[in-house]
């Protein structure tokens, strides 16, 4: 890929980050960007330099979004790959799992963790249920 196509594709990914970005705003989903920084360590200034490059404006360093900003976008708020790299609707991915309840104080990331540390523990308990009911079945033979 020549370097006028590569730019290209970064400033497009970069669009397509900050409108995902813009959708979790106005969908109530983020309350600020700032909520952004605390769910992902993403410095806010970062996204409102972003913003200003993209805008045009000429006194603007040129920065793009990287693979990690994408992954945040996808892994805390359920943000679409295909939407972040290529533009494909829909923006939010299509699977149960991706929907996060809200719980004040937490954030989105930490509730996730929380519910696959309880699943964890729930896989646990199944299997020392298992063990208990095989020594139960052993002592009734003895």
């Amino acid at each position: 890929m020549d370097s006028e196509n590569q730019e290209n594709r970064k400033f497009q990914i970069t669009q397509n980050f900050i409108d995902a970005l813009d959708y979790l705003l106005d969908s109530g989903r983020l309350k600020t960007v700032v909520e952004f920084e605390s769910v992902t360590g993403f410095r806010a200034q970062r996204i409102t330099g972003m913003r200003k490059f993209l805008s045009g404006d000429e006194n603007a360093k040129p920065y793009y979004a990287n693979a990690e900003h994408l992954a945040a976008l996808n892994e805390s708020f359920g943000i679409s790959l295909k939407y972040l790299l290529f533009g494909v609707k829909p923006i939010l991915e299509e699977k149960e799992e991706r929907k996060s309840e809200v719980v004040a104080g937490v954030s989105p990331r930490e509730f996730q963790i929380v519910q696959e540390q309880m699943e964890l523990l729930q896989q646990r308990v199944k299997l020392l249920d298992d063990k208990v009911e095989f020594y139960k079945s052993l002592i009734s033979k003895s």
